[in-house]
């Protein structure tokens, strides 16, 4: 099992790799079963308990927590301003025309929406992430 920082914690069956319909070997990931009720459920069993830490536990909310608000970006009329300005700052600093680069921003969040809701939804009813992403905090 390989050194799991704490921004990795769940890059597991990581989004793109879900999303192109692959699968990686469970034993890659600190956090094996993101299907589990439970946070400490998931976690594998080589992996001390003693290191399930409440700032582990925090950490993890907000990375899923960042991915779910990342998905819903696109959409979010509070972000309407923030997404056009950093279109045209992208534009500026890549020499490309503003609308260009917002339509591919468009679809850079639209696939990553896309990819949040098919792999929140292949986790199950029961799994501790659709909890947290429903804003049920243990």
């Amino acid at each position: 099992m390989r050194v799991v920082e704490k921004t990795d914690l769940f890059r597991h069956p990581s989004l793109s790799v879900h999303g192109a319909g692959l699968s990686e070997e469970k034993e890659t990931y600190v956090w094996e079963n993101l299907s589990a009720s439970k946070f400490e459920a998931g976690a594998a069993r080589s992996f001390a308990r003693r290191k399930i830490t409440r700032a582990l536990h925090e950490y993890a909310i907000a990375g899923a927590l960042h991915l779910g608000h990342l998905a819903q970006l696109r959409t979010s009329a509070a972000s309407t301003g923030p997404l056009s300005l950093c279109a045209f700052q992208l534009g500026q600093s890549l020499g490309l025309p503003e609308a260009e680069v917002r339509a591919k921003l468009d679809r850079l969040l639209a696939q990553h929406e896309k990819e949040w809701k098919a792999f929140m939804e292949s986790l199950g009813q029961s799994s501790f992430l659709g909890s947290w992403a429903k804003g049920v905090r243990p």
